[in-house]
């Protein structure tokens, strides 16, 4: 799915665009993973506490596109990631978020819980591995960014400087 930003593209947005254009992935990223791209590009985010994830969620809600939030079982990853692609009809909206049910019932949440709630259940779920910076996964465990991660991150981050 191609989206339109009236301004400059996002930077998450690039993140996961550079990564489907280079068949690293075939529809979004997790959580940890823009986050710590976002840490690499320079961003002061702290990884100790839910800031960091509130700080990606604001630069998502920001631009009024939908993107998804969901469980995705594929290749070697199950796990929750975001794609900027069309909700489906039984998502749970937070702004412009659309969270599958599926990842509403794993966080413990419900369909009436606030965007801070799921603010802090996202970091309850991923605090060990951003604390860590284990920001990428292979084989159903985070672990560091290789060295093609880095540079793929590296390249997003230069182009988007410019």
């Amino acid at each position: 799915m191609v989206l339109i930003f009236k301004n400059k593209e996002p930077f998450w947005y690039k993140v996961i665009a550079k990564f489907k254009d280079e068949k690293k992935i075939t529809e979004g990223l997790t959580i940890p993973f823009l986050i710590g791209a976002y840490k690499k590009k320079g961003d002061s985010i702290e990884l100790d506490s839910s800031e960091c994830i509130k700080f990606l969620l604001q630069d998502i809600f920001k631009y009024k596109n939908p993107v998804r939030l969901y469980l995705c079982d594929c290749y070697d990853v199950i796990e929750n990631i975001i794609a900027p692609m069309i909700q489906d009809k039984d998502d749970i909206p937070f702004d412009n978020l659309y969270v599958s049910k599926d990842v509403i019932s794993k966080l413990k949440l419900t369909e009436a819980s606030t965007e801070e709630e799921l603010i802090e259940s996202l970091y309850k779920m991923y605090e060990s591995y951003l604390t860590a910076k284990t920001f990428s996964i292979e084989d159903r465990q985070f672990r560091e960014y290789d060295e093609e991660e880095k540079k793929l991150i590296e390249d997003v981050i230069d182009n988007y400087n410019r």
